[in-house]
């Protein structure tokens, strides 16, 4: 994904989505439109400092911190 792989870039857009969602729906009130803009927010903001990652946590783990973040954003 960092070497610009749309494929790879897919694949965790996907995988991820649904998850995240799943994780921000019930902390913005049950509110989908808003889940659906702060998770897209927090992968695309995962992707962009994808380079930061160190691995120190499960990647999932990495992308609710984020997810947490965009959520106090949003409120």
């Amino acid at each position: 994904m960092l070497a610009g792989d749309q494929g790879a870039f897919q694949a965790f857009f996907n995988g991820h989505f649904g998850r995240v969602y799943r994780f921000a729906l019930p902390r913005l009130n049950g509110d989908p439109e808003a889940a659906k803009e702060v998770v897209q927010a927090t992968l695309v903001k995962a992707i962009r400092n994808l380079g930061d990652y160190r691995g120190e946590a499960a990647l999932f783990t990495w992308v609710c911190q984020i997810c947490r973040n965009e959520i106090v954003d949003w409120v």
